[in-house]
């Protein structure tokens, strides 16, 4: 069985900076197995912080940095965005960040890193279209075979028709 703990707050710190933050810890019951060669840990944690600045009725940044240090391979990830809105109908945003791991049970390294843009319009009551573009780079540190590329260009859209405001 699994077992955590987590808790998470926010912070206003004034009309344009509001700070968040959230914390687990988490643990497996022992599961009665020996291994000779491995030491099996059976607990870790996982935190992140983050941080939205409203420079202005137009203009929003966010960025966010999380930790996760368990049995698992653990990780370590930032994100930053950036949103215009344009107008009241039309708002376009740039994203990117990047993602260090280990490649569990492997040597060497792995890291992603993404960047984005996304443009949403309401073009009529109830309407919306949006499009999103990212690219995403995997380098994976190996010297050998498995030093696979899985580098992509991802594009999707979306038309809505039911009135979803454009901040959601």
């Amino acid at each position: 069985p699994y077992h955590a703990v987590t808790a998470s707050g926010s912070y206003q710190a004034g009309r344009k900076l509001s700070l968040r933050a959230r914390g687990e810890m988490y643990w497996y019951e022992e599961a009665g197995v020996s291994t000779g060669l491995v030491e099996v840990d059976d607990q870790g944690w996982r935190g992140s912080i983050g941080a939205t600045f409203t420079a202005s009725p137009k203009w929003t940044f966010d960025g966010s940095w999380l930790l996760d240090q368990g049995p698992a391979a653990p990780s370590s990830s930032y994100d930053l965005s950036a949103t215009f809105q344009a107008s009241e109908r039309l708002q376009l945003s740039g994203y990117g960040g990047r993602l260090y791991r280990p490649l569990e049970f492997r040597y060497y390294d792995a890291t992603g890193t993404w960047v984005g843009a996304r443009a949403a319009w309401a073009f009529a009551d109830q309407m919306s279209l949006w499009g999103d573009g990212q690219y995403i780079k995997d380098d994976r540190d190996r010297p050998d075979a498995a030093a696979t590329n899985w580098d992509q260009l991802r594009l999707r859209g979306v038309l809505h028709f039911d009135g979803r405001n454009l901040t959601n």
